[in-house]
């Protein structure tokens, strides 16, 4: 199927621990970018990652994971669902303090989660999931997207950049990604 295909070549975003991969897994993923490997094999350079991921947490942790993931997690998904509901709220909210006509109403969950579909390229199953969970957590992932300082991110990417200081002394390279904004 080409959308399990998209899914299994998706590389991973670098957001912070509450939604991106855990610490380790961007950690080692920095040391193997670094430390580059020819490409003549046909799979993809996000393949190649990914395969050179699991072999490293194999060999030092003796952890496996399955082959295929998610390209992103519900959270992910969630918290931008959560993001646009907040615009269309204070949109809405700021044209009323402005005595303006109130606009267009906040867009309701089935149309965000329509168009996180679009964004994040869902399956039916996982849009009826998504909805059901932002249903009920509405509250929570509207605060996220009020409150969320991107402090957590902050600190761990000053973390890594720490350690990659640490090992660069002991001949150890790291190739640290650019970390992008919250998606919008």
């Amino acid at each position: 199927m080409a959308h399990d295909d998209e899914r299994d070549n998706a590389e991973p975003e670098w957001y912070g621990e509450a939604i991106g991969p855990r610490f380790l897994d961007k950690l080692l993923l920095a040391i193997i970018d670094a430390h580059s490997e020819p490409s003549n094999a046909p799979a993809s350079d996000a393949q190649r990652r990914r395969h050179r991921l699991r072999a490293a947490k194999e060999a030092l942790l003796g952890e496996t994971s399955p082959e295929g993931r998610p390209a992103v997690s519900d959270d992910e998904i969630l918290r931008w669902i959560g993001c646009q509901h907040y615009k269309d709220l204070a949109n809405r909210n700021a044209r009323l303090l402005m005595k303006m006509s109130a606009g267009k109403k906040p867009r309701s969950a089935r149309k965000l989660v329509d168009e996180a579909a679009v964004v994040f390229k869902l399956t039916d199953s996982d849009q009826e999931r998504i909805r059901k969970k932002f249903t009920s957590q509405k509250d929570k992932w509207l605060n996220d997207a009020k409150y969320h300082d991107d402090i957590p991110e902050t600190i761990e990417f000053q973390s890594l950049e720490s350690i990659r200081e640490i090992l660069g002394r002991n001949g150890i390279a790291m190739k640290l990604r650019e970390v992008p904004n919250r998606p919008s």
